[in-house]
Order: C-alpha cells, then sequence, then structure tokens
C-alpha cells in the first residue's frame, strides 16, 4: 500500500513553520553570519 500523500503535506508544512521560526527576527546579515542557523534552515529544505 503506498504511504498517504497527506503525510508528505504535514511534513513541508510541519518544516515550512521550523524554517519560519528559525528565522524569525534574523536578518539575511544574520543568517549568513550563524553557521548553526544556516545548517537548520537547509536541513528543512
Amino acid at each position: 500500500m503506498p504511504p498517504d500523500p497527506r503525510k508528505y503535506l504535514w511534513d513541508a508544512a510541519n518544516a515550512a513553520e521550523l524554517v519560519r521560526s528559525f528565522a524569525h527576527g534574523q536578518t539575511f546579515a544574520d543568517y549568513q553570519a550563524n553557521a548553526m542557523l544556516r545548517a537548520a534552515v537547509e536541513r528543512q529544505f
């Protein structure tokens, strides 16, 4: 039985929310300067 496509949509929505929360209040310069922030955001993609 193939996996339920809703699981993929839930994963994508959850990852997008995590990226939003990681980046909240950060500038692009902050993102560039912070290796941990970059790794966290890029991992969700």
